[in-house]
């Protein structure tokens, strides 16, 4: 479900977005497809867990629970944190 829906995501953005770590779009810069995903799915939140070690075990989170984008309010903004669909998702 979830990657169904980030994939919805990732077809409403430009070639030059999807390149970003983090996309921020303003409320009045969306487009009516942008509106109506973000209408539909305003958070979504991922819980994750880490199963392979890495060398450096200490250092190195092991689960947690992440929203993938979220409205700043302040400024009518929507910030994408692409980076971490790209860490969690790979390319999709």
């Amino acid at each position: 479900m979830e990657k169904e829906i980030i994939k919805k995501l990732l077809s409403l953005l430009t070639d030059e977005q999807k390149e970003q770590d983090i996309i921020e779009i303003k409320d009045e810069d969306l487009d009516e497809g942008l509106r109506s995903f973000f209408s539909e799915f305003p958070i979504l939140n991922v819980k994750y867990q880490v199963k392979e070690s890495g060398k450096f075990e200490l250092l190195k989170e092991k689960n947690g629970s992440i929203h993938l984008w979220e409205k700043h309010v302040g400024n009518d903004e929507w910030v994408v944190k692409n980076y971490q669909i790209k860490r969690l998702f790979g390319e999709l």
